[in-house]
């Protein structure tokens, strides 16, 4: 199971694990504590799509890929989004707009010759390739994915202008209907069922100077920003 995703700086992706076997796991200097391991890299400049209509054009290398978000995975897939970007070119760089990208990884695993030891090799698919109206800020996927039904598969968008929107798997980006934040925050996140009491539906928007907290009575979404 991919438990995380790290993009490394010649733009391949390491999947992490914890690993079961002694073999596979991180070296670690604190006691109690099991860092993950590297289940395998792939290359997310290396890809094809399933037909014409997805644009394929983050094969590119002036392309740059960010932001990578898990969500939905099962035991022999997973599915991120993240944003890419276009390089900067002469007088261009004041109308930039990003490319919300969906991709799905197949993992297999292959034994030896001998078969003594499983090595893991993922697989990319472009699945949906969106142009954004600006800045992709932070994607995130929504903190009670394992709880409210409709969650899993989606993930919350903010823009560097603040704009709040959502993700769902397919391709399909829709505002999210909650009150914006005081201002763009670039850590956030969002509970994509937040059923309250009357107690709490009347608290206030706003926790202190840094955080803020923005609830929609009419929604059921809520979304909290930490601002820098």
């Amino acid at each position: 199971r991919v438990e995380f995703i790290l993009a490394m700086s010649d733009g391949k992706l390491a999947l992490l694990h914890f690993g079961s076997d002694d073999d596979t796991k991180g070296m670690s200097l604190t006691p109690g504590f099991q860092p993950p391991s590297i289940l395998t890299i792939v290359d997310p400049f290396s890809t094809a799509a399933p037909d014409d209509t997805v644009d394929t054009s983050l094969s590119l290398q002036a392309m740059s890929f960010r932001d990578i978000t898990i969500i939905d995975a099962d035991d022999n897939s997973l599915t991120v989004v993240g944003s890419s970007c276009p390089k900067a070119g002469d007088g261009k760089h004041h109308h930039f707009v990003d490319h919300l990208v969906e991709m799905k990884i197949s993992l297999s695993t292959q034994a030896d010759d001998a078969g003594a030891s499983a090595a893991t090799t993922g697989d990319i698919l472009i699945t949906s390739s969106l142009p954004l109206e600006g800045r992709a800020l932070r994607i995130v996927n929504w903190s009670d994915t394992a709880y409210s039904a409709g969650a899993r598969g989606g993930a919350l968008l903010q823009l560097t202008d603040g704009t709040l929107l959502e993700y769902s798997q397919g391709g399909v980006i829709e505002p999210c209907h909650v009150t914006e934040l005081l201002e763009p925050c670039p850590w956030i996140a969002g509970i994509y069922d937040a059923t309250t009491s009357d107690e709490t539906s009347n608290s206030s928007l706003q926790t202190d100077g840094n955080d803020d907290e923005v609830h929609d009575e009419s929604t059921k979404r809520l979304v909290i920003g930490l601002s820098s």
